[in-house]
């Protein structure tokens, strides 16, 4: 379970409330906690988030607030010694866009028990996809190196 501000998993799905007593979900906190940077960009399709770090991609992780936004990989992603935190899930399928520009994600390793893939669950969009050493372990029927479960959304064919 990851908590706002802290190492142990996906940001922004749980939050410490100031004042103490129960874990809340992070939409409930206010102000927003502030997204994670990116090399440049916003949301939008004609200016995606950059992403130039191995880091930069875990950091989307399952964050609700972005499962809509754009990315676009400006280098190769060694994720040696990551642990990834897929994008998107069944409840909330990544229905943004990712173009990886040429570039590769090396390296992965995945672990869990539903979808598995750099991209648990799509809805959006995947251009010239790029994923090479995918190692996986756990006992999901959806598996994939770059898309573990594709509910319509568009793969370049190179795929």
């Amino acid at each position: 379970m990851g908590f706002v501000g802290h190492a142990s998993g996906p940001d922004d799905i749980w939050a410490e409330p100031g004042g103490g007593g129960y874990p809340i979900l992070s939409w409930q906190l206010s102000p927003l906690p502030g997204l994670p940077r990116f090399s440049r960009g916003n949301e939008e399709p004609n200016e995606p988030y950059l992403v130039s770090e191995s880091e930069g991609l875990n950091n989307v992780g399952h964050n609700p607030r972005l499962m809509g936004c754009h990315f676009k990989a400006v280098a190769d992603l060694d994720l040696t010694g990551i642990r990834l935190y897929s994008i998107g899930d069944c409840g909330s399928s990544y229905i943004g866009s990712f173009h990886s520009n040429g570039h590769v994600i090396s390296h992965v390793t995945i672990n869990g028990e539903r979808h598995l893939g750099v991209l648990c669950a799509l809805s959006g969009e995947v251009k010239e996809p790029g994923v090479v050493d995918v190692n996986m372990a756990g006992s999901s029927p959806r598996v994939g190196g770059l898309v573990g479960e594709n509910y319509g959304g568009c793969c370049d064919p190179m795929l």
